[in-house]
């Protein structure tokens, strides 16, 4: 029976591999290259049947195979001439995988296959010219792969800020007492997914993920697409909670005001420090924890009822048929 995998995480694999190879291709040193040589990529990535708990994927897929990071102790690009050969040592040891083995690397590719490698593209450059424009069309590339790597997120990170936005307001409502359908508007959720996707140059919180991702030991506890999505539905309610000047640990203040009752800020800040050894909270992030709601009152508004919608669905038809 054939193994399942999931196409998208193909997808997210196969960016990154072209992102390493990109990199790999622009610190290549074409110097000594005065013949036509072999360009030889290394495959990155594996695709085998996870040892470690992955949830309902495995529940729903008998035959999944999940993508494994393959680690050599070369360069991910070689640079070959006709009859030049090279050892490799190679390793897996992400999704509970311990493997390692040595090859050697031809002009041909590889003398045996890494179990479950997903097969790269060997290319041949002509000329010492030929050779820097297939390079340079290799790291643009792996440009080209970070953009489509952060694009690929855009849908999934505004629902997270969505959903944020939801979570926070229901719970300052039900702290303050008061009906919050949200704490920012879609203007301000627009402007938090462009600065999370793609930030000023290079410092969007997705694109630090993303060079976190080209680390070898990245997925060893998570495939993927799950090391994204748990990123970015932590970070999508952090942003929210920042923008709106909610500290990281609101929730917990607010949750220990109310069950002790505090009257003031200096009993809260005690108890909480008596709870939580080390937090080191202070007066300024609790006050900022228990006033966050009070400034959004321009946000505010009295939900109507099922009731009241009726009623005025009732007299607009009534206006309308008159």
């Amino acid at each position: 029976m054939r193994s399942h995998g999931f196409p998208q995480l193909r997808t997210i694999t196969r960016n990154i591999e072209k992102i390493l190879v990109g990199r790999a291709a622009a610190a290549l040193s074409t110097a000594e290259v005065t013949t036509s040589v072999t360009i030889v990529p290394l495959p990155l990535w594996s695709e085998l049947k996870p040892q470690i708990d992955v949830g309902i994927k495995a529940q729903k897929n008998a035959n999944l195979v999940l993508p494994a990071r393959i680690e050599w102790s070369l360069p991910p690009l070689l640079l070959l001439r006709a009859g030049e050969s090279v050892t490799a040592e190679w390793r897996i040891t992400n999704m509970g995988h311990n493997l390692a083995g040595s090859l050697t690397v031809t002009e041909a590719g590889l003398s045996e296959p890494v179990p479950g490698q997903l097969d790269t593209e060997i290319l041949f450059a002509f000329s010492p010219r030929d050779l820097k424009r297939k390079l340079a069309a290799i790291a643009k590339t792996g440009d080209t792969a970070k953009w489509e790597i952060l694009q690929s997120f855009e849908e999934y990170t505004r629902s997270k800020l969505d959903e944020a936005n939801r979570i926070l307001a229901q719970e300052l409502s039900e702290y303050h007492g008061q009906s919050i359908p949200g704490v920012l508007d879609d203007i301000a959720l627009d402007s938090l997914l462009t600065q999370m996707l793609f930030g000023e140059g290079d410092t969007s919180i997705v694109s630090r993920m993303v060079d976190k991702a080209l680390q070898p030991d990245a997925f060893k506890d998570f495939d993927p697409a799950r090391y994204f999505t748990l990123n970015l539905k932590s970070r999508a309610l952090g942003e929210v909670r920042r923008t709106v000047g909610d500290p990281h640990i609101g929730s917990k203040i607010r949750r220990l005001q109310k069950i002790i009752g505090a009257q003031n800020v200096e009993t809260l800040v005690s108890a909480y420090n008596e709870q939580y050894p080390t937090a080191n909270l202070g007066p300024k992030r609790a006050a900022a924890a228990l006033t966050v709601g009070a400034a959004l009152d321009v946000t505010s508004v009295h939900l109507v009822t099922d009731e009241e919608l009726r009623e005025y669905s009732g007299r607009r038809s009534a206006g309308g048929n008159s």
